[in-house]
C-alpha cells in the first residue's frame, strides 16, 4: 500500500517536472494572438498572423509553424515564401535574419532575432494560401485548424474572417475541442469575429458560406449545407453530454460511490466495537488483574516482546513502548523480591535472589541481563549485547573499503543481533506458552472471512476510486480544463475516506476484534491506566483508596508514566512500597532508565550495522485531424 501511494506522489511531481521543462531554455510568453483570415474569390485566402511574445530570459529568435496535413481540401497548399514584420519593444527592426523551410507537410519560418530578458517583440506573417475551400453544390466549407503545436499556452486569442465577395449566407463555429470553454463568435462588417481568450491545444474554424463566394469549379457533387449544420448540431449535443457528465453526473456517482463505502464501513465497524467501551474518562483505583509486565502487554495490548524490540524484522505500532517494558520487567522482579535493590558507594547494584518463582520468560530476560554474573552494577546490565556501530565502523575502516567493508561491518554485528533476535523471540513464546497454561484467554478474537472479505472490499474499492479519480484528474491537467478541480477534489476525499479506513481497521489485523468478556477486560486496564496517567487530579479519599502503591509504580513505569508517578509519591510522603521504598527517595530511575535506554540504542546501533552499505551514488531520469474534422495545423515558439 506504501508503495502505492510512493508511485502516486512521484508521477504527480514527474508531471509538474515534465510541463515546467518543456519551456526550460527559454522562458517567454505569448501575450497576444491575432489571426486575419481574408478568402477570395479564386478560392486563394490572405492569412496575417500578428503575434505577440514577452520574455524573461536571454533568447536567439522566434519560431512559427503552419501545416497542411490533415483533413484540406485537393490542392491546399502554402506559399513558401511568407513576408515578415518584426517589432522589438514597440519599434520596427531593421536587422534581422529568416529562414523558411520546408517540413513536407507545411513551413517553419525561424526568426533570429536575438535578446534579452524583458524584451517585447510582435512578429506580423503574411501567409498565402490556396485552395483553402471545399466547394458543394450549394456552399463552400472552410475546415481549418490554424493552432494545433504551440510550447505555450497563447493568450487573448482572436480571429477576423471574411470572404472578399459578400455573402447572402453564412455561419461560421470554431471550437477548442471538449472540456474547453467554446470561443464566442460575433458577425461584423460582412465576416465574423472569433474570441478564444487563452488556448492552449488546437483551435479549429468550421464555417460555411454561400457557393458563390468562389468562382472554382464543383469538388464536391452533393448539398453541403444540411451536413455541416448536422455536424455541428452533433458535436454541441457530445459536448453539452460531456459536460453534464464530467461535471455534474459521475462526480455525483462517485460521492455517493465514496458514500456507500464509507457508511458500510462505519456499519461495519460499529459491529466490530460492540464490545469496546469508551474509557476515557473512567478511572480504577485498584489494578483489576494480577498480571506481570511481560503477560499483560502481550494478553491485553497484543505485543510480544520480539514486535516492540528494535531489532524486530517487522515493528509493531503499540501504546507500550519497549525500554518500559523493560523497565517495568526489573521494577516487577525487585517487587517480588526476586532482585535486590542495593546502593555502594553512590552507585546501585542488582543482585539475583530468588529464580524458583521466576516464569520461563522472566528467567530468559534475567539471563539477558545478567549473563553469567549475579550481581552487577544498573550500567552493566545486558553488557553481553553492547554495540556500537560507529566506534565498530572506524574501526574497520582502517583495514577495509569498499564492498568489503560493507560486509565486514555487517558480519560484526550479525553476532550480537542474531542473539537478541534468539533471545526475545524466545521471551515471546514462552510468554505465550505461560498464558495458554494458565487458561488466560485473549481479549481478542481474529477477524471471521466475512468479516475479512468486506473490509478487503472496501479497500480495493477505494483504491479503485482514487486510480480512476488520478486517472481523469491526469487527463483534465493535460486538457487544461477547469474540470481537474473536481476530480482533483474527489482524488482528495477518496484519500481520505481510505486513510480514515485504514486507520481504523489497523487494529482488527494487529490485535483482532473484541470478544464480549475481552472487552470489560481492557475497559478495566483502560481506567486503571487513566487513573494512573491523571494522578495528579487526585482528592485525599482517592489517595486512601489505593492499597499497592507498589504495584502502581510498576504498571505506572510500563505505561511510560513513572516520572509522574515518583513525582506524587514524594509530594505525598508515601512510603509503603514494600522493596520499591528506595525508588521514589532516591536517583534510581535516571540511572535504571540510563541501563535500559543505553541497551535499546546499542540494539538499534546493530540494526543499522547490518543494513550498513556503502553508496556508490547514481543518476537517472524521468522518463490528426482537427476537431470537427478539419485539418491544417500551425504552431511556434522560442529558441
Amino acid at each position: 500500500m506504501k508503495k502505492f501511494w510512493l508511485v502516486f506522489a512521484l508521477l504527480l511531481v514527474s508531471l509538474g517536472f515534465a510541463r515546467a521543462a518543456a519551456a526550460a531554455d527559454v522562458d517567454y510568453s505569448i501575450t497576444s494572438y491575432t489571426g486575419d483570415l481574408v478568402i477570395n474569390e479564386d478560392n486563394s485566402a490572405d492569412f496575417t498572423q500578428t503575434i505577440s511574445y514577452q520574455f524573461d530570459s536571454y533568447y536567439n529568435g522566434q519560431v512559427v509553424t503552419l501545416g497542411e496535413a490533415g483533413n484540406m481540401p485537393a490542392g491546399f497548399s502554402i506559399d513558401g515564401d511568407p513576408s515578415v514584420e518584426v517589432y522589438n519593444n514597440g519599434v520596427r527592426a531593421d536587422t534581422y535574419d529568416i529562414t523558411t523551410t520546408p517540413l513536407g507537410d507545411g513551413y517553419e519560418v525561424r526568426v533570429y532575432n536575438s535578446g534579452v530578458s524583458g524584451s517585447k517583440v510582435k512578429l506580423v506573417i503574411h501567409w498565402q494560401l490556396y485552395n483553402i475551400l471545399y466547394k458543394y453544390q450549394d456552399v463552400a466549407e472552410l475546415n481549418w485548424v490554424p493552432i494545433s503545436d504551440w510550447d505555450v499556452t497563447l493568450h487573448n486569442v482572436e480571429f477576423r474572417v471574411r470572404t472578399a465577395k459578400e455573402a447572402a449566407d453564412s455561419q461560421l463555429w470554431a471550437h477548442q475541442g471538449y472540456f474547453k470553454p467554446v470561443p464566442k463568435v460575433n458577425a461584423k462588417d460582412s465576416g465574423y469575429t472569433v474570441s478564444a481568450g487563452s488556448v492552449s491545444s488546437k483551435f479549429e474554424l468550421h464555417a460555411y458560406w454561400d457557393k458563390d463566394v468562389i468562382n472554382t469549379a464543383i469538388e464536391k457533387n452533393e448539398a453541403g449545407k444540411e451536413q455541416i449544420i448536422a455536424q455541428e448540431k452533433s458535436i454541441s449535443r457530445t459536448g453539452s453530454f460531456l459536460n453534464v457528465f464530467f461535471a455534474y453526473l459521475l462526480p455525483s456517482v462517485c460521492l455517493l460511490y465514496l458514500g456507500y463505502v464509507f457508511w458500510n464501513f462505519r456499519g461495519l465497524r460499529k459491529n466490530l466495537n460492540r464490545y469496546q467501551r469508551s474509557g476515557r474518562k473512567a478511572r480504577l483505583y485498584e489494578v483489576p488483574e494480577e498480571l506481570s509486565p511481560l503477560l499483560l502487554t502481550q494478553n491485553i495490548f497484543g505485543s510480544s516482546f520480539s514486535q516492540l524490540s528494535p531489532y524486530a524484522v517487522e515493528t509493531k505500532n503499540s501504546s507500550i513502548r519497549f525500554v518500559n517494558l523493560i523497565q517495568a520487567v526489573l521494577l516487577d522482579l525487585i517487587d517480588r523480591k526476586n532482585l535486590l535493590l542495593t546502593k555502594e558507594n553512590q552507585k546501585f547494584y542488582l543482585a539475583v535472589s530468588d529464580l524458583t518463582s521466576l516464569s520461563e520468560e522472566e528467567l530468559v530476560l534475567v539471563d539477558m541481563a545478567f549473563g553469567n554474573e549475579t550481581k552487577l552494577a544498573l550500567d552493566g546490565l545486558f553488557s553481553a549485547y553492547q554495540y556500537d556501530h560507529k566506534a565498530t565502523l572506524k574501526k574497520l575502516k582502517k583495514k577495509f573499503k569498499g564492498k568489503k567493508l560493507e560486509t565486514e561491518v555487517r558480519k560484526a554485528s550479525s553476532k550480537v543481533l542474531n542473539t537478541i533476535r534468539r533471545k526475545s523471540i524466545e521471551i515471546s513464546d514462552c510468554t505465550v506458552e505461560h498464558l495458554d497454561k494458565d487458561g488466560l484467554a485473549s481479549p481478542y478474537r481474529s477477524l471471521m472471512k466475512d468479516e475479512e472479505k468486506q473490509l478487503t472490499r472496501y479497500t480495493i474499492l477505494l483504491i479503485l476510486m482514487a486510480v480512476a479519480s488520478l486517472g481523469l484528474f491526469i487527463y483534465f491537467i493535460f486538457k487544461t480544463s477547469d474540470l481537474k478541480l473536481i476530480y482533483g477534489a474527489l482524488l482528495v476525499f477518496s484519500i481520505v475516506v481510505f486513510t480514515y479506513l485504514v486507520s481504523s481497521s489497523r487494529k482488527y489485523y494487529n490485535l483482532g476484534v473484541l470478544t464480549e468478556e475481552g472487552g470489560e477486560r481492557v475497559y478495566y486496564w483502560q481506567s486503571f491506566r487513566n487513573m494512573i496517567r491523571h494522578i495528579n487530579a487526585f482528592d485525599r479519599a482517592d489517595i486512601e483508596s489505593v492499597v499497592v502503591w507498589n504495584r502502581l509504580l510498576v504498571y505506572a513505569t510500563l505505561f511510560g508514566y513513572a516520572k509522574k508517578v515518583e513525582r506524587y509519591l514524594k509530594v505525598h510522603h508515601i512510603q509503603s512500597l514494600g522493596a520499591l521504598s528506595q525508588v521514589p527517595s532516591t536517583d534510581f530511575y535516571p540511572a535504571l532508565a540510563l541501563s535500559t535506554n543505553h541497551f535499546v540504542q546499542t540494539s538499534s546501533s546493530a540494526v543499522t550495522s547490518s543494513h550498513f552499505s556503502i553508496s556508490s551514488g547514481s543518476s537517472g531520469s524521468f522518463g490528426g485531424g482537427g476537431f470537427s474534422g478539419g485539418g491544417g495545423g500551425g504552431g511556434g515558439g522560442a529558441f
